[in-house]
């Protein structure tokens, strides 16, 4: 063992791992390693295990006693050695054990050495790029790249480390390798992107044979290199014909780049031009893609002379070429030439005209969206629903209202997508009438659901009847409530403040979830519309409050009756120290019911106040009483303890739920409410057992 590893087990075994010293009985440092190795060549692979996992905490002094048994004759010993090998190589390849990994790199550049076996040579190449740092000598591996057994293995092995010595060894061994292995070699810089050796790869590219060319060509075309296009083309046009399609990859490669880095645009367009005049099946078709990524105007007719023929595979990478093509220009172009294009072809281009805001390609759409012949009727109809054209409208709403089944969920498929793209706009009316066809003409709920959907995510004033029509469909009724309150504030926002009242009021009117309820307040709010939303939804409002009185010492103010609960008298004071406390009246928030104790008793913490609530009802009946607490509550319904919940947390809406029973007529609610710091605020409101607001008068 080198003293670099003895000094690392040192400062490991006795430092970094304290715990492993506790853990190892009588045997310590090299008794220590030596017992774990040889439980590690045990045949009984719960000992493997175990060993395995201690002498990866041993740390890398273990490695060269672990080595010897990469060359046992059991596969099942060899195989735990290296999978220990393995673990700490990569643990002492993290970020600043650099020492570590110089010394375990030493130890393992052993098993490539001359005299070992090319099986434990293998095991060598598979562990040393898991630890090689940058610096190490790799002199042992490169002397294998000049062995045919196993150079391939030393070049994948290189590859992998990639470090600057990797890739001089890889570079140095190209003038000593036969065509197949430099061929193999270039691929390795050429993957490494190495600057070095662009001269040298150069050459090759040049005075190499055919297939070395063909390689140097592919290995250099990571630099986008204008100026290799001509030495490429050459290599391409000098390569016989087993190697042009290979040839025509390699320039295809350079080709991408050139254009990625763009300043080149004239010559990169040029080439893929002449490659698809004369080049092979693959490079027409890389060429097509392309030019629909790099083309313009000019090169629409390029790709549609290319896919004339019988070749479907070109046809579809022509026409996805084209769909990808972007500008006006571009689509003007189209559908200039789509009068004289093949009956197959205008089919495929149809599509890709919807994609484009342009009135020439607009006008083809129409035309054909009213043609005679169902196919086309078909393809111009889900040109015009891709378009996201207002003026693509009438024609969808037509075809919905009086079209063949098919054609007709076309049209209405289609005016969901120009309603979605027009909202997206802020075009909101044109989307509303878009999703009003849907609407009228849908006939299914399935489809009145979509259109109630747009709404909701594009609110028009004009789908106020639609949304109000369906509120009252209760497989509707849910996503009505939401287009509902979306059209309320259009409404607003035109002015039209009447007919937001009414759908507000119809919202309120569904029993809305929470969510929706304070949705529906929040618009309210900021659309200043007189309504009071509370009393519309079942929150008592008119309260009578009194406070504040202290919590005191282990909570004794929540039993105490200060008021003489729960028969209180409205007229009565109470004496609290130097304070005089007498009920006063106040109104909760015309949205939620909101009653803010802070403003309305006192800024103070560890107290308490009341709260009293007076209102008939016309029936006796049963009732839920929803309430919203910050921070706890004692509840009194017609004098009668219906809840005590004494509890720290804020106000969340409809939190608490208490079944109650309510008298005809008159009837009380007392609410003892405790504060414990920050916000203090309450709301209160009451429901039938079946969620609708009950009906009552304060």
């Amino acid at each position: 063992m080198n003293s670099c590893v003895w000094e690392l087990k040192m400062s490991r075994k006795w430092f970094a791992f304290p715990f492993l010293v506790l853990i190892s009985g009588a045997l310590a440092g090299p008794a220590r390693i030596e017992e774990l190795v040889g439980r590690l060549a045990s045949e009984e692979a719960r000992e493997q295990a175990r060993a395995r996992q201690m002498l990866f905490h041993e740390g890398p002094e273990t490695v060269p006693y672990v080595l010897p048994l990469l060359s046992h004759e059991k596969e099942s010993v060899w195989r735990a050695a290296f999978n220990v090998l393995e673990d700490i190589a990569n643990d002492v390849s993290a970020p600043g054990r650099t020492r570590e990994r110089a010394a375990v790199a030493q130890e393992l550049m052993s098993l490539v050495a001359p005299d070992k076996s090319n099986a434990l040579k293998e095991r060598g190449l598979r562990l040393l790029p898991l630890v090689i740092p940058q610096g190490q000598d790799l002199a042992p591996i490169a002397a294998l790249l000049g062995d045919a057994e196993m150079r391939e293995k030393a070049r994948a092995a290189l590859l992998q480390t990639g470090t600057k010595e990797a890739r001089d060894a890889l570079r140095a061994a190209l003038g000593t390798s036969d065509p197949p292995f430099q061929v193999a070699l270039l691929n390795a810089l050429g993957e490494l992107e190495d600057n070095d050796s662009l001269e040298t790869i150069r050459r090759f590219a040049v005075t190499g044979p055919a297939e070395v060319q063909v390689a140097a060509v592919r290995a250099l075309a990571w630099t986008g290199d204008p100026s290799l296009i001509k030495l490429a083309k050459g290599v391409r046009d000098a390569a016989a014909e087993g190697l042009k399609s290979e040839a025509e990859d390699a320039l295809l490669r350079l080709l991408r780049v050139v254009a990625r880095k763009g300043g080149n645009w004239e010559i990169a367009v040029k080439t893929y031009e002449e490659l698809i005049a004369t080049g092979g099946a693959a490079a027409k078709g890389g060429s097509l893609v392309a030019l629909g990524e790099l083309g313009d105007e000019r090169h629409v007719t390029v790709i549609l002379n290319t896919i004339g023929g019988d070749d479907p595979e070109l046809f579809r990478i022509g026409i996805d070429a084209l769909g990808r093509m972007q500008g006006a220009n571009a689509a003007r172009r189209l559908a200039s030439l789509y009068p004289g294009l093949s009956r197959e072809v205008q089919l495929a281009v149809l599509p890709i005209l919807g994609k484009h805001e342009d009135e020439a390609a607009a006008a083809v759409l129409k035309e054909a969206a009213q043609s005679e012949d169902r196919v086309f009727r078909s393809a111009g109809l889900a040109g015009l629903g891709r378009s996201g054209r207002s003026d693509a409208i009438p024609f969808l709403l037509a075809a919905a209202e009086k079209g063949e089944s098919n054609e007709k969920d076309q049209a209405l498929g289609g005016l969901l997508a120009v309603g979605a793209a027009l909202g997206e706009r802020g075009k909101t009316h044109e989307a509303g009438q878009a999703y009003l066809g849907v609407w009228n003409f849908g006939g299914s709920n399935e489809w009145k659901l979509r259109a109630l959907e747009g709404v909701a995510r594009h609110p028009s004033p004009d789908a106020l009847d639609a949304a109000m029509e369906a509120s009252r469909d209760s497989a509707l009724r849910e996503t009505a409530l939401k287009a509902l309150i979306g059209v309320a504030g259009a409404l607003v926002a035109t002015a039209q403040p009447e007919k937001a009242v009414e759908a507000y009021r119809r919202v309120a009117a569904l029993s809305p979830d929470m969510a929706s309820l304070q949705k529906l307040a929040e618009d309210l709010r900021a659309s200043k519309v007189d309504m009071n939303l509370a009393e519309m939804v079942g929150f008592l409002t008119r309260w009578s409050l009194v406070g504040p009185f202290p919590l005191g010492e282990n909570k004794e103010g929540w039993s105490k009756e200060f008021v003489q609960e729960p028969a209180v008298d409205l007229k009565a004071c109470y004496t609290q120290g130097d304070q005089n406390l007498c009920w006063k009246e106040v109104r909760g928030s015309g949205d939620l019911g909101k009653v803010d104790l802070l403003a309305e008793v006192a800024s103070c913490e560890a107290c308490l106040a009341y709260a009293l609530a007076e209102f008939s009802v016309e029936e006796e009946q049963d009732a839920v009483l929803s309430l919203g607490v910050d921070d706890g509550e004692k509840v009194w319904v017609n004098q009668s303890l219906v809840l005590d919940n004494f509890r720290i947390g804020g106000l969340v809406v409809d939190q608490d739920k208490v079944p109650v029973h309510l008298v005809k007529g008159a009837n009380t609610l007392l609410l003892k409410v405790y504060q414990n710091n920050m916000p203090w605020e309450f709301c209160a409101r009451l429901l039938t057992p079946e969620g609708n607001p009950v009906k009552f008068r304060q």
